[in-house]
């Protein structure tokens, strides 16, 4: 009798209709992007704008823009000269946190997408990371032409997303 409830159980669970949680839309060497990663990027390019010009308009795109943004984490690693401090990454956070004006639809942003303070504050500090490196590495100088800049930056990061494992897997 214990037998055949088992049984009886284990089918149960296994004819249970199954439920999409999150899709993968991209693979950029061990990072995994996801169709809620893409949605909360389209989010915060309005609400978070990058002090990087190249790196503010690649966000058009949202799902490019992670695909970039995971291509130059890889460049970056944990190298301390990319790590933003607790205390920028904490204002970058406030910044954000005050463009929602009312704490409602904020809080309402973050349950969507299933984001915690703490899970925020990462992707702005990644977000942080890149932009260090591009302005380190590829620095537009005092008096570069904007245009010329996102050129220069178009050329490096096909060039840097023709060396990486790049898988796209769906689409958002």
């Amino acid at each position: 009798m214990v037998g055949w409830l088992a049984v009886t159980a284990i089918g149960v669970a296994w004819s249970a209709p199954s439920e999409v949680i999150d899709e993968v839309v991209a693979v950029v060497g061990d990072r995994v992007i996801t169709s809620a990663d893409v949605a909360i990027e389209r989010e915060l390019a309005a609400r978070d704008p990058s002090p990087v010009p190249p790196l503010q308009a690649a966000r058009s795109d949202p799902l490019q823009a992670l695909v970039d943004r995971a291509v130059i984490r890889e460049l970056a690693g944990d190298i301390g000269i990319y790590q933003p401090s607790a205390a920028a990454v904490r204002a970058r956070a406030a910044a954000l946190t005050i463009s929602w004006v009312d704490p409602a639809p904020y809080a309402r942003f973050l349950l969507v997408h299933g984001l915690t303070d703490e899970s925020l504050s990462g992707r702005l500090r990644s977000q942080m990371i890149v932009e260090r490196y591009v302005l380190r590495n590829l620095s537009p100088g005092a008096d570069a032409d904007p245009a010329v800049f996102a050129e220069r930056y178009e050329r490096w990061i096909a060039a840097r997303r023709a060396e990486a494992t790049i898988r796209m897997v769906g689409a958002p």
